[in-house]
């Protein structure tokens, strides 16, 4: 017989002697409960059955006597009892766990969702912290949202768009009130923060917080959009209380500069020499700005590649279309648009030039100084709106199609800071800047 066999047949039989002992076992606990004592017959056929097996398994002999039952029972039901306990402590302990896993997580999501709303910020956050990171005061804030139309205007915003159809999916993003949401846009912008950080800060995905930023972004952008026609002011009404650096330009209506924002470099050959900046030495996009002679912002153009001049960018900008005769604007030298505006009935007024110049006249040399002191508040106004940590460093080539929104969102919006222009002060820069 092979010997996998045999052992086959020897775990069977041993097998059969088991269920056989057992049997008898329980009978004998039986008749011992009953106090039977005539137990001398099971008691034999136990350890004849019990030696068989044992020399089955080259094992011990094993004999059974009526306190050996007695302990064999006793120990079963401990067994028993020390089983039940254990898996009642295990059930119980297993309970515990998961109740602290839930009371955990509930704990953390409403952590994760109370760490930024506008309504915990409007309360616990003093004037400083909150200019700090939205660039508005909160008085500011609330006028900003009314100008949005308040809850009307941000919540019936659609978030998504369908692919096959041009109708848009009314979806809103769960428990994230209007505020808030206007609020997640102004931290972005204003520091820079990744959305990742903020949807994990405001309780929401990451997809959710791209949406929201997007579509605030582009309501607050068609808000301003609308109103460039009232905040381009006219020339008379820039004469009431006129800062006295352009009360020697009483035609000046406008001051205006260019302003690049480095972007990255494109893949395509064509796009790379389009959008490189020879002044910069980098990829950029070209935008226009101007200011009143209080200081502020008034005027955007739309975004144009590094490659073009400023004289370029300013005939495309549709800024002449807005001037009026009789009006002077303010620029520097790189902006050779004076034919172009003397058809129009406007005045030029721009440091003069020094090519073939090598020494200037006193007349000159006040005349340059006081254009320095007057263009100086542009170079401030653009500063603004590089506080603004989304369009301070490199720009992803993703964000293209809203980079308009970006530099007119951010240009408007430091209008809601103080006054440009003052008297005479130390320090020109605020100190929510940085």
């Amino acid at each position: 017989m092979p010997a996998w066999c045999y052992m086959k047949k020897l775990m069977h039989v041993n097998q059969q002697l088991q269920s056989i002992i057992e049997r008898l076992r329980r009978e004998l606990c039986l008749h011992v409960r009953s106090g039977s004592q005539n137990l001398s017959k099971q008691l034999t056929t136990i350890r004849r059955l019990d030696a068989l097996r044992m020399i089955w398994q080259k094992s011990h002999l094993l004999y059974i006597r009526e306190k050996d039952v007695e302990w064999i029972l006793l120990k079963r039901v401990q067994n028993q009892k020390r089983m039940k306990q254990t898996y009642q402590t295990r059930k119980e302990g297993r309970q515990t766990q998961t109740q602290w896993k839930r009371q955990l997580c509930a704990s953390r999501i409403v952590y994760i969702r109370c760490m930024i709303s506008y309504e915990l910020w409007n309360e616990n956050m003093s004037e400083e912290d909150f200019r700090f990171f939205t660039g508005l005061s909160k008085f500011n804030f609330e006028a900003l949202y009314l100008l949005l139309d308040g809850k009307n205007g941000l919540m019936r915003l659609k978030y998504l768009y369908d692919m096959t159809t041009p109708k848009k999916i009314p979806t809103t993003p769960p428990k994230l009130s209007p505020k808030s949401r206007l609020l997640l846009m102004l931290v972005r912008m204003r520091r820079g923060t990744p959305l990742r950080d903020l949807a994990y800060q405001f309780g929401i995905s990451k997809a959710w917080a791209g949406f929201i930023f997007f579509a605030v972004l582009r309501k607050v952008a068609k808000t301003f959009k609308s109103l460039e026609g009232a905040m381009f002011v006219t020339r008379e009404q820039q004469q009431e209380n006129r800062p006295a650096a352009f009360k020697a330009f009483p035609d000046v209506r406008i001051i205006i500069d260019g302003v690049e924002f480095r972007t990255q470099t494109p893949s395509n050959a064509q796009q790379q020499n389009n959008t490189f900046s020879k002044y910069k030495h980098s990829n950029t996009f070209k935008y226009v700005v101007g200011i009143s002679c209080y200081g502020a912002l008034m005027f955007v153009s739309e975004g144009f590649e590094g490659s073009k001049s400023d004289k370029d960018i300013m005939i495309q900008s549709g800024l002449l279309e807005l001037l009026e005769p009789g009006d002077a604007v303010m620029c520097d030298r790189g902006f050779n648009v004076a034919s172009d505006l003397i058809k129009l009935g406007v005045k030029t007024v721009k440091p003069p030039s020094m090519k073939g110049v090598t020494a200037m006249t006193a007349q000159k040399q006040l005349y340059n100084s006081a254009i320095s002191q007057s263009r100086i508040y542009v170079e401030h106004a653009i500063g603004k709106i590089k506080d603004f940590r989304l369009l301070r460093f490199t720009i992803p080539l993703s964000m293209r199609g809203v980079m308009d929104d970006l530099v007119l969102v951010a240009a408007y919006l430091s209008n809601f800071a103080n006054r440009a222009i003052k008297s005479r002060t130390k320090k020109r820069r605020s100190k929510y800047d940085d």
